[in-house]
Formats: C-alpha cells, structure tokens, sequence
C-alpha cells in the first residue's frame, strides 16, 4: 500500500492525469473563518489492472469536491458550513490493498467518511472495514449483490446493480412480443456468458426475468476466456431459432462477438450484450453493428439534473473541460457518490455518524447520474439500467419506456436490408 494522497480543501481537477497534490491535515478540522473541512476518504487503485479506468473515479469525485466548495460549501445546523478534501491510498488493484488501504485511511488519516474504489471485489473489502468501524461509505463502482447481502448498515450504492445489467431486455422482448399478438412464453432466448461470478451474476438478473416471463432457454453455454467457442455457440443459436441472444463477455467479447456474427453471416432477431465499445463498434459496417442492443448505466442526454451541475449533459461538458477527456459512466456515477453523501451531510446538519448514516438511508435525490434511493441492504433502488439500440451508428435509448428516445425495431432486419 502506497502512502496517502490528499487532496486541499481547494483542488486542482486533473490529479489523474499527473497534477501536483499538497496535504490537509485530519478529519473534521473547524477553520477559523466559520467553515469546517470533512475529509472524505477513498482506496483508488492508482497502480494495477484498474489504474487507468480509476482515473474516471478519482476525477467524478474530485469535480464534485471542487464545485461544492467553490460555492461556499454546505450549510450545517450550528451555521458554520462544511467544506471537502479528499484522501486517497493506493489500494494496487488489489482486495488485500483495498483493506490496508481503507484501514489507513480511517485509522491513520482519520477521515470522516468513505467513498469507494472502482469494482465489486475491492468495494467489498472496503464495505467490511467500513462496516467493522461503523463509518458510512458510498459506494460509487460496485455492483455485485455479495455487497448487499452481508446486513451491512453503512453501506450505500450509486449504481444499478449487475443482475440488472441485461434482465430488461428479457422484459423488452416480452413487451414486443405481445404486442405483435405473439405469446412471449414461445420465445427461444439463447445465453452466452462468460463464467466467472461477476457475469454469472448478470446471467442470473436474465434467468429471472425469463422464469417471470415463462420463456424457453434454447441455448446455453459458458464462453470461453479466449472466446474460442464463440463461433460454435451463434451457430447453436442461429440452429435452435432464437428469438434472441443475450451475451455478456466484457468490451472485447462484445465486439468478438459482433464481428463473429457477421463474418458467419448468422441473423438473430436480437442481440443484446452489455460492455459495448463504442469507438470499436464506430468502425464496424451498418450490417454488423446496427440493430444491437447495449445496456448502460447512464447517459449524457437524459433529462437527469441537479443544483450542483445543470443537466446530465451540462456536467458532462464541464468534466471534459476540467479532465480533457471524455466523460464516462463512471466519472458520472462516481460524481453522484460525493453528492449523496454531501446532501445526507447537508440534511443531517451535523457531522455526526448517526445523523449521516440515517440521512443516507432516507436518501431521495435526483442527480446528474438519476435517481438516488436506497432500501434496506443499501441498494439504489430508484435507477433503471437502459438499452441502447444501434441505428446508422447511433446509439439510441429504446428501453425502459419513460426514458426511451425511440421505439425498438424488433426483430431486427436481415442483414442484406442495412
């Protein structure tokens, strides 16, 4: 675990991209100008395989930070008004970092609350420290359902969670179906996903949503890590008559997947997946690429806003302004993790933990990532996951309905009419 990072009261967005930092001394420090600094902190994964994606992560945190403070902070109940720093700790990537790393944090750095790192392994290490020292933590890149089934109290999620990840394309399929005078439980929906916890998890959001609907699993097989079998499997698909094919490999086993779907030539009626690449499939021809269905977790141009930002999309650009690089889901959704904690800090009045900790749970705020509402297990409950559609190369929200810009063509043309 490398020493800590802490980011001033007064930041500098671009940190990730190798900006200087300075030091703040502990937690909760009253100023003499009648503020109060609260140090939020946060394992990140500055070495390792999430290095480069935990860039996205420390930046949504860092723009939020920047902003609150530069508009005087937020109001307590005793007047004074409470302003943000960041700590960080490299937690390597790893599960056993993320644990050193938030110990550090609370026992060393003395931070007053806890956001989390970037994926559902790490967050769970830091969820079980957050949970032995009873510090509330907001958790802004876990999605797996490990992380809610512990009865934990302090823990709080942004994002929709993994088993929803694909389960409304079954409910989309369902709906076409039936208003074309079809029974959905005739539907054959072949299953390709890859084997370790994480995309079984998706897989089983999907075998839910197919049992509710009593539709047939007409395929069903694990891909392979190399994607060797893809080839075998959308033949097996194409053979049973699948209505559909629900698919779930990360990036690069989405666009195998699509490029291996056209070079066979093989129709599907659908083909939904989640981890579609964008500036991948870009370069892909109309007759490989159109028509997918991609889930996401957000979007720049839905009608999402909050006091802080504006719109979704006023955010957006004020990122890419500071950052330089493009937005990302999960800049946004991390963005979203520090103002819910700010809005519980502001509706507690107090820095308290118990105060905070209840705020966090009667928790109903609309944000530039959408809704935020937790139940019981710390689950945000109010967000949907949502489905792109490909069309001439743009992507175009067909699912869920109070959100789509478009109606879904299902099934898809053959391939010789794109």
């Amino acid at each position: 675990m490398r020493a800590r990072r802490l980011l001033p009261i007064l930041l500098v967005i671009g940190l990730a991209m190798g900006g200087a930092l300075s030091f703040a001394g502990g937690a909760a420090r009253a100023q003499t100008d009648g503020t109060v600094t609260v140090t939020l902190g946060a394992a990140i994964s500055e070495s390792g395989r999430f290095a480069a994606i935990s860039r996205e992560v420390i930046d949504g945190y860092a723009l939020v930070v920047e902003t609150v403070n530069e508009a005087g902070g937020i109001a307590l109940a005793d007047g004074r008004r409470a302003r943000f720093a960041l700590a960080f700790r490299d937690d390597e990537s790893d599960t056993a970092g993320a644990t050193a790393a938030t110990r550090a944090l609370i026992e060393e750095d003395g931070v007053d609350f806890l956001l989390g790192p970037y994926s559902s392994g790490l967050s769970e290490s830091v969820a079980a420290v957050a949970e032995a020292a009873d510090m509330p933590v907001v958790i802004s890149n876990g999605t797996a359902s490990f992380l809610f089934d512990q009865g934990r109290r302090n823990l709080f999620a942004v994002p929709s969670t993994s088993r929803q990840y694909l389960a409304g394309t079954v409910d989309l399929i369902g709906k076409e179906l039936l208003a074309v005078g079809r029974d959905p439980a005739e539907a054959r929906i072949a299953l390709a996903f890859l084997g370790n916890a994480g995309t079984q998890e998706i897989r089983d959001g999907v075998l839910d949503e197919l049992m509710r609907w009593g539709m047939t699993i007409a395929v069903d097989e694990v891909l392979a890590e190399d994607f060797s079998n893809l080839p075998a499997i959308l033949k097996a698909a194409e053979a049973a008559r699948a209505d559909a094919l629900l698919f779930s490999g990360f990036s690069a086993g989405s666009t195998a997947a699509v490029d291996a779907l056209h070079a066979a030539g093989i129709y599907l009626p659908l083909v939904a997946m989640t981890h579609c690449d964008p500036a991948a499939l870009a370069d892909r021809p109309p007759a490989a690429r159109d028509y997918l269905i991609c889930g996401t977790q957000w979007d720049r141009y839905l009608s999402y806003r909050d006091r802080w930002f504006g719109t979704a999309n006023e955010y957006a650009f004020f990122y890419e302004e500071k950052t330089g690089r493009p937005v990302t889901y999960q800049a946004a959704q991390s963005s979203a993790a520090v103002l819910v904690l700010a809005d519980a800090i502001e509706r507690a009045g107090t820095l308290e933990r118990d105060a905070v900790r209840a705020a966090l749970a009667e928790t109903n705020l609309e944000t530039l990532f959408g809704e935020i509402r937790f139940d019981e297990t710390g689950r945000n409950v109010a967000k949907p996951m949502l489905f792109y559609q490909i069309r001439d190369g743009r992507f175009q929200i067909v699912a869920p309905a109070n959100w789509a810009w478009d109606t879904v063509v299902y099934p898809a043309p053959p391939r010789s009419m794109r």
